[in-house]
């Protein structure tokens, strides 16, 4: 994970076979970030070293959640991510700007309990630049959560009915 050196707790979004204390060969982030030191990612995952001390400010709860594998633009599957924020990444094969847009719409249902989201791009600053740009555009058209709703449900809906392979961030831009 990024350093989110301010986070108390941690949601991460897994698979329902979550591998707690074991190292192996598909090993994510989820499998070992509360317990090591590492690098990498998927197959450039690589161990450093044990955390030796307790730091009061290392992130002390964590929720995992477990996420669907496809479909994600599906109804169902939208309102089933929603009941439970943002499962998916592009290991499970999710569209990151339409699961960046999930985690948005969790956000605000929190209300003023929400004090800020970090969103894991790891690395992919042009992801990063397209994001802030959809965000500013939702917050410009004051876009509230069930614009973005419909937004997500209308995109597999208009692809089906056109017969066509619009890109999720395409469709966002219209």
């Amino acid at each position: 994970m990024e350093d989110v050196s301010e986070a108390r707790g941690v949601v991460d979004f897994v698979n329902r076979s979550i591998h707690i204390h074991r190292i192996i060969p598909s090993a994510i982030q989820e499998e070992v970030f509360c317990f090591i030191d590492y690098d990498g990612y998927g197959d450039s995952f690589y161990y450093k070293s044990h955390y030796h001390e307790q730091n009061p400010t290392y992130i002390q709860d964590i929720l995992i959640l477990d996420t669907c594998y496809s479909d994600h633009f599906n109804r169902n599957n939208i309102d089933r991510d929603l009941g439970k924020e943002n499962c998916g990444c592009c290991v499970f094969g999710g569209d990151l700007i339409f699961k960046f847009l999930q985690q948005i719409c969790a956000a605000m249902f929190i209300g003023n309990h929400f004090k800020g989201l970090d969103y894991s791009v790891r690395g992919k600053e042009n992801l990063v630049t397209k994001l802030k740009d959809i965000l500013n555009k939702l917050e410009l058209n004051k876009k509230t959560v069930a614009d973005v709703y419909f937004m997500m449900i209308n995109y597999n809906q208009s692809n089906k009915k056109h017969d066509s392979q619009l890109e999720f961030s395409d469709y966002c831009e219209k």
